[in-house]
């Protein structure tokens, strides 16, 4: 069992130490004391089994990771009452997000911009037009502490706040305040309001088809379109109205296979897909998941350039230890969860889970596959794709589940 254990951290080290830091931060929001108790004890286990450069390198990363988060968490707060202690008066930031519009109000992430909580991160309430990710708005109103939840079973939206390093809201009243676009910031919507046409030329505006085609492709939340929606939440594909890694990999296959089919060759591929995967996750509005899975693609088809075989479990190790050395509250959202937690599932279950498919694809029995015809070869090809898809199906339905039913009170076995 050791010699296995270690193998596995020899050949996935990024991954075991993502995981490391995971359970620390995990715990440690939970429990402190417990939390340097199974460091102490998984570091341990490490030194033992790999040595203690292991055991060395996970505690480094770990530590990092927990003071850079405790002293986010601490400016966070400590900006947030000194927000809510001063006067109302005018606030000015840029928005991080493009603005969710709500009938004539809208609200969006800000980053303010001067005064002694300049950089700070609020949630700002205005009116008008929604303004786009980069515009920089200012503003009359006041700061008002994160909501708390009155009743249970409520939506605990302070709580989701607080796991974005929100520090205050800040309501600017019903009178619009003013919004300067940068050229840039100009240009970028103008192209994704062109793609935004662009994939619905030929059908009729508003229409269900159009929604739909929206939501899939740039992940547009249709309006008013609550039983649309919960149609497909029901059936376990709701995931496919958020730009996510699903719509990357969709984007970074196809350009695979169109420069394939051009004659390039790998190494020379992946420095056209790279810039693909960014441009398409900027023009669909530098959705989280899909930033987060355009650089999990990028370290993957990394391996390609440097002439290594990709790992998809290192891949994913790399790019959610930077995200937790950048700042471990990510971890306690529940599209990061989601996004790292369904990669390590299909990575880790969907081989033995394409067993359960395995009779799909075996070829008959005493016919030998030299002796098939072509046809009788398409049609076993076709079923072996089939067994490894309903495998990975399977296996990022058995890892969502957990996540799913503790997040949104939802199981879907029909999604597989």
């Amino acid at each position: 069992m050791s010699e296995r254990t270690a193998a596995f951290c020899d050949r996935h080290p990024l991954f075991v130490a993502a995981l490391y830091c995971v359970v620390v931060i995990g715990l440690g929001a939970w429990s402190p004391t417990l939390a340097v108790v199974a460091a102490t004890a998984l570091a341990a286990a490490a030194w033992r089994i790999n040595g203690w450069r292991m055991a060395a390198g996970w505690m480094c990363c770990a530590t990092f990771a927990v003071t850079v988060m405790t002293a986010r968490e601490r400016h966070r707060v400590a900006a947030g009452e000194r927000l809510v202690a001063g006067a109302v008066g005018e606030a000015r930031g840029q928005l991080t997000e493009d603005a969710r519009q709500q009938g004539r109000y809208w609200s969006a992430p800000v980053r303010l911009k001067g005064g002694p909580c300049s950089g700070t991160k609020v949630w700002w309430e205005g009116s008008g037009e929604p303004p786009v990710a980069g515009a920089l708005v200012t503003g009359k109103g006041g700061f008002e502490p994160l909501p708390v939840t009155r009743n249970p079973g409520e939506f605990d939206r302070g709580s989701w706040l607080r796991q974005r390093g929100i520090a205050a809201v800040f309501f600017a009243g019903r009178m619009p305040g003013t919004v300067e676009v940068p050229t840039a910031t100009r240009l970028g919507a103008t192209i994704r309001h062109g793609l935004r046409d662009r994939i619905i030329a030929g059908l009729e505006e508003p229409s269900k088809s159009a929604d739909i085609i929206r939501a899939v492709v740039i992940g547009e939340k249709p309006r008013d379109g609550k039983e649309l929606v919960e149609s497909f939440r029901n059936s376990g594909t709701l995931h496919v109205f958020t730009v996510s890694g699903l719509h990357v990999a969709l984007v970074a296959t196809i350009g695979w296979l169109a420069l394939s089919f051009a004659g390039v060759t790998r190494r020379r591929a992946v420095i056209v897909l790279v810039p693909l995967v960014f441009a398409y996750a900027w023009a669909t509005g530098n959705e989280a998941p899909a930033v987060r899975s355009a650089w999990m693609t990028t370290v993957f088809l990394g391996a390609f350039v440097w002439r290594r075989r990709p790992d998809l479990l290192n891949s994913l190790g790399a790019v959610l230890l930077a995200a937790l050395l950048w700042d471990g509250r990510l971890l306690f959202l529940p599209g990061v969860q989601l996004s790292y937690g369904v990669v390590a599932a299909i990575a880790l279950a969907a081989g033995p889970a394409s067993n359960c498919f395995a009779w799909m694809a075996r070829p008959e029995l005493y016919l030998p596959v030299e002796l098939m015809s072509r046809w009788q070869l398409r049609w076993w090809r076709f079923r072996r794709r089939l067994a490894q898809s309903l495998g990975v199906s399977l296996a990022a339905a058995v890892g969502s589940a957990p996540l799913t039913a503790w997040h949104f009170g939802l199981f879907t076995p029909v999604s597989v």
